[in-house]
Parts: C-alpha cells; sequence; structure tokens
C-alpha cells in the first residue's frame, strides 16, 4: 500500500492520505486561504463532522458560520456539503474532478499524489503541492525509468526518419524550465543560421545529437523523461518546425537537455567522454575484460558509468546481471575472465533484444510516434517478484545509487 513520504513542508495532505474524502476537504479549505488560517478551522470540520455521510448531512448554516472567518463562507459551506453527497452517491473514482462537486486539478492531483501513489503522472500547478512532488522526484525515485541505450536509439532513429534531409526553419521555446529560466545554450545563435538542412541524427549511448550540414550540431539527453514526438503533447517543451512538418522536444519532469553547438570538434570530444556504446560497437571479449578489470568498483557501479560503457541504464543492469548469474554487489577485481565473458555476451545480446522490440516502456517512455516499447513483457527479475524459474528477486539498493533487481541465489 503507498504512503506518501513525510517531507519538510508537512502537508496537510500527508496526514490524511488514507482517507480521499478528507483530502478533497482539506483542499476545500485550503483554496483562497493561507495555511494557517485554515488548517484550524480545517480540524474542527472533522471533529464536528468526521465522515462524509455526516458532512452529507449537515446544516448549511452551522457550516457556514463555521467557516466564516476564511471568507466566501456560504460559498464554502456549500461546496463541503455538496461534494460530500457527491463522494458516496457518484462512482467518481476513474474522474473525480469530472464526477465530484467543487473538486479541480488541485484537489485530483492532491488525490493522485497522497492516495493513489500516481505522482510520477501528475504535473501540479499549485505551489504547495508542486513543491512536494519536486521533493519526491528527487528524494524518492530510484526505481523510476529513464531511458536507456534502446529507447535513445529508438528515439535517434525516428528522428533521423522524420528530419534528415529536411530544412528547420524555426525553434521555439514553449513551455518547461527553459520558459521560465532562458532557453538551451546557444539557441539564439543557432537560430540566426536558419533555415539549415538535417544531415543526419545519431546516438550513442544516451547522447542523440542531430548533426546539420552547416556545421552546427543538437545535443540532447531525454532525462528522466524525455523524448521526442510529432504530436504536441501537454509537456511539449520545445518544437522544432522543418519544411516537413514539426517535430516536439517532450519532457514532463525537466530533466531532459537541449544544446546547440556549433563545430564537430566538440561533438568528438564529447563522444571520446563516453565508454563504447554497447548497442553499435561489438565489443570483444578481451576489451570488455580490459575496461572492467580497471575499475576499482563494484560491477553495478561500473556498467552504469557511462564514460565506462555507454547505453545500460537500471533495468540493462539488472536484467545482463542476472543472465550473466553475477551478483551486483561483486567488486570488478573479484571477477574471472569466463565471468566477464559472459556479462559482456549478456549485455551484448539484452540491449540489441531490447532496440529489436522498441526498446521498454514501463511508465513514460514512447517513440516519435507514440508507440510504446514492448521489451518490459520480456523482463526476467526487473519490477519482477520472481525469476523465470521461481526464485524470489531481491529489490536492494546498490553501490551504483539505484534499486537493484536481483536473484541471490543464481547470481554470485
Amino acid at each position: 500500500m503507498w504512503i506518501p513520504p513525510k517531507s519538510p513542508f508537512n502537508l496537510v495532505q500527508e496526514q490524511l492520505h488514507q482517507d480521499p474524502w478528507r483530502i478533497f476537504v482539506a483542499c476545500i479549505f485550503c483554496n483562497l486561504t493561507k495555511r494557517m488560517q485554515s488548517e484550524p478551522i480545517m480540524w474542527q470540520f472533522f471533529q464536528r463532522y468526521p465522515t462524509a455521510n455526516d458532512a452529507a448531512q449537515a446544516d448549511h448554516e452551522e457550516v457556514a458560520n463555521m467557516v466564516a472567518i476564511l471568507g466566501l463562507k456560504n460559498r464554502r459551506a456549500m461546496s463541503l456539503i455538496k461534494m460530500s453527497k457527491d463522494y458516496i452517491s457518484k462512482p467518481w473514482q476513474a474522474d473525480p474532478k469530472g464526477m465530484l462537486h467543487a473538486v479541480g486539478k488541485y484537489a485530483e492531483d492532491a488525490y493522485r499524489i497522497f492516495c493513489l501513489g500516481d505522482w510520477m503522472d501528475v504535473n501540479p500547478q499549485d505551489h504547495a503541492l508542486n513543491d512536494y512532488h519536486d521533493w519526491l522526484w528527487k528524494n524518492h525515485a530510484e526505481d523510476i525509468e529513464v531511458p536507456e541505450g534502446p529507447e535513445c536509439r529508438t528515439v535517434a532513429d525516428g528522428l533521423n526518419s522524420f528530419l534528415t534531409g529536411k530544412r528547420i526553419t524555426g525553434i521555439n521555446v514553449m513551455s518547461g524550465r527553459y520558459a521560465r529560466h532562458g532557453g538551451p545554450d546557444g539557441i539564439s545563435e543557432f537560430t540566426q543560421t536558419l533555415p539549415a538542412k538535417v544531415a543526419g541524427v545519431s546516438c550513442h549511448g544516451k547522447f542523440i545529437y542531430i548533426h546539420m550540414d552547416n556545421g552546427w550540431n543538437v545535443w540532447c539527453t531525454l532525462g528522466m523523461t524525455g523524448s521526442w514526438r510529432k504530436d504536441q503533447t501537454p509537456h511539449a517543451r520545445v518544437s522544432v518546425d522543418s519544411d516537413d512538418g514539426t517535430v516536439y522536444f517532450t519532457d514532463m519532469r525537466n530533466f531532459g537537455t537541449l544544446s546547440f553547438v556549433n563545430g564537430n570538434g566538440l561533438l568528438l570530444s564529447k563522444i571520446k567522454s563516453l565508454g563504447p556504446d554497447m548497442l553499435t560497437n561489438n565489443l570483444s571479449d578481451a576489451d570488455f575484460i580490459k575496461i572492467i578489470r580497471g575499475i576499482n568498483r563494484t560491477i553495478a557501479e561500473a556498467i552504469m558509468d557511462q564514460s565506462v560503457i555507454a547505453g545500460v541504464g537500471n533495468y540493462l543492469k539488472a536484467e545482463c546481471l542476472y543472465f550473466a548469474k553475477i551478483s551486483p554487489h561483486r567488486p570488478c577485481n573479484s571477477l574471472t575472465d569466463q565471468e566477464l565473458i559472459g556479462l559482456n555476451q549478456s549485455i551484448k545480446s539484452t540491449i540489441r533484444m531490447s532496440y529489436k522490440t522498441g526498446g521498454a516502456t514501463i511508465r513514460n517512455y514512447a517513440g516519435i510516434n507514440g508507440q510504446v516499447g514492448q521489451y518490459s513483457s520480456r523482463f526476467a527479475v526487473y519490477s519482477q517478484k520472481t525469476d523465470p524459474a521461481g526464485n524470489p528477486v531481491v529489490k536492494e539498493k546498490t553501490a551504483d545509487g539505484r534499486m537493484t533487481h536481483w536473484v541471490p541465489t543464481v547470481q554470485r
């Protein structure tokens, strides 16, 4: 069962998560009032009307007098009583905003965050909810989906098909952090060179780059929830107009990045800073052994480090280590040559199979046409309770700082 973590903000909704009706009541009280004013009256209300049934039968004048100090007493009293009646008489669970009187986006977002726990799919606008939401992402997102090599390559393929040979005619910042804090690096200088033709789109690990025929390059990382789409979603952040249509950089959580860089020297330096791309580079066993042997860390840390090898993320780490029968806690220098050969083959075969099936959609990822990845249906251990043989899967935080799914009875 979802229990919302206690935050430094100590929001009243954190205390009410077991009762959706109380969440909705709290939001009605908090609307257009200061917290210090509204909370004492709200607790008085709960003492007098502890359930939705009690509130539905309340006397309007009595409730209005109770909330008078907050302002809008008649409107607020009517909202509390009518919402309570709707709560006990309507099938509101699938659509609180549409079914419950006085329940708008703020209250529905609070319900989804604190009662349902699907906070990753909520984009709150209320200041306090947004603070709590950002805090959750920063402190409780160890096990979320992040696009990995297969997903980034699939996105790059879609962009390559859509943009290569076309002229980019305009770039527009639409929303998100680039709208609030200034556009991506180099965007002003780049737009002055337009129109310009796209020479190609490629990818190295999780790093996507658009190469222009005028010497400029557009660098992109998808972060946690980034993608490129032909359709305009609510989280479209930057639009790229071409003479064949528009494509949108979409990013719900705003951790993805765009940069506009003139010249190929910096691009080559960037790629050299990354390890071999495990999807496209058929790394020999000897080279893989040489790379891993020189690392004084655990194997989980090594294969998640993009400067060591590129393209492996959290789900690939779990799957590849499982297939190679290696514990994520093993120090790199404890692994035999045979174990490392097995891991190299496991990484290459798993990452290629994921790419072949369009990547893995765990929560948010979609390709340029909105298509979801199919590899998640093949997971052996990631997000599973048991492996295919019925052995229990353990989920724990490992030295790379992420939650790792693994099978101690199989992986040594």
